[in-house]
């Protein structure tokens, strides 16, 4: 029985994007599962078919849909395999941040790329000794002229059990780094080393 929130357009719209898949995916997902990576070819097709961050507002390349597509989306991921999970990661947990907390500019720079596939978000959010128990973190930074120093437990060499990746692989080109900052209430975009250098990380909006 379908969901009572989904509506015609959702169903038509299910439609299309299983179709995509099972051209674009299933055929695939074997060979990326054992190379340990979705290629880059296949978030594009996803941006071009208007696959990746449908809620994005049209002024920024999006469709302005609602939360529902972005189920549909999900839910019909995973049906081809729980490896696709970085997509819903990009969708619905790190391209919002961009768009809540971002400035018009960082909006206008970034979140048509999120939208494209042109640009794969990740989230950072461990340190040593962690894991994903973000009430335990103790990373945090501190303003130092115009850039951000990390506290030393962002820094420490990580334990073998500690190494843990943030999601997403891939090349991911911008991550939100989650940490406390004393006396600072923002939040860092940063920006992957090998295409950008770290001080030119962005900084989201000041309350």
């Amino acid at each position: 029985m379908a969901a009572r929130y989904l509506r015609e357009e959702h169903h038509i719209f299910r439609d299309a994007f299983r179709k995509f898949l099972e051209k674009e995916a299933y055929p695939y997902y074997d060979e990326w599962e054992r190379r340990g990576i979705i290629p880059r070819s296949f978030w594009a097709k996803m941006g071009e078919n208007g696959f990746l961050c449908p809620w994005v507002d049209e002024a920024y390349g999006g469709l302005n849909a609602d939360f529902a597509y972005s189920v549909v989306i999900n839910e019909e991921l995973e049906k081809v395999g729980s490896s696709l999970v970085g997509i819903g990661l990009h969708n619905d947990i790190v391209t919002p941040y961009i768009a809540s907390y971002g400035t018009e500019e960082q909006k206008q720079k970034w979140l048509p790329k999120c939208v494209s596939g042109e640009l794969i978000t990740a989230i950072a959010m461990t340190e040593p000794g962690a894991g994903s128990d973000l009430a335990n973190i103790s990373t945090t930074a501190i303003k130092d002229g115009r850039r951000t120093r990390l506290s030393p437990a962002a820094r420490r060499p990580r334990r073998r059990s500690d190494r843990k990746l943030p999601a997403r692989g891939d090349g991911a080109a911008w991550a939100r780094l989650r940490r406390r900052a004393p006396r600072q209430r923002t939040d860092h975009l940063l920006l992957d080393q090998r295409l950008w250098p770290t001080e030119r990380a962005l900084a989201a909006r000041k309350p």
